[in-house]
This record gives structure tokens, sequence and C-alpha cells, in this order.
């Protein structure tokens, strides 16, 4: 369920610092579309801390538990997906 929202943090992570997806693998020494398959397959927690660290942002930030505060604070609502956002929006609220 948040492997989407993982993988969606990262690309727009990605595009902020003007890299690819598989520029971030090879930095981070990945398998090539390792980042992407992370929408099916459950990624290491140290692979996460090592993206986290590698884009210096909280792991909240990174699964997505903050994911509508960086997407309203970095202005990228118009390229985050509706349904995410609408279920990200509603599962902070009823914390």
């Amino acid at each position: 369920m948040y492997n989407k929202m993982i993988v969606d943090s990262i690309k727009i992570l990605c595009k902020e610092k003007g890299i690819s997806i598989s520029q971030l693998e090879a930095d981070l020494d990945f398998e090539l579309s390792s980042i992407d398959g992370w929408n099916s397959i459950d990624p290491s927690l140290d692979e996460i801390v090592d993206v986290a660290n590698y884009f210096q942002v909280s792991l909240d930030d990174l699964i997505g538990y903050s994911f509508v505060q960086i997407i309203k604070n970095r202005n990228f609502v118009s390229e985050c997906d509706e349904e995410m956002l609408f279920y990200t929006e509603n599962y902070n609220t009823e914390k």
C-alpha cells in the first residue's frame, strides 16, 4: 500500500534535484530499475534509509507519512496522483 507512495516521493525528490531515477540508483549502487520495482516488492529498510540520507529528508517524508506536506511545500500538486493525495490527506486526519 505504501510502496506507491514511497516511489512517488522518490520521483518528486529526483525531479526537484534534477536527476533521474536511474542516476539515483547508480549513485546508491542499487540495481537498475530496482526503485520502480518497489511498487510490487518491498524495499529493505537499508535501501529506504539510503535514499532518505541521499536526499537529506526524514523517513516520514520519504515513506509518504508527510507526503502531502512535501507536495504542498514544494508546489508539485499538479504532478501528484490525485487518488494518493486524497488517501494521504484522509489518512493523516484520522490519526
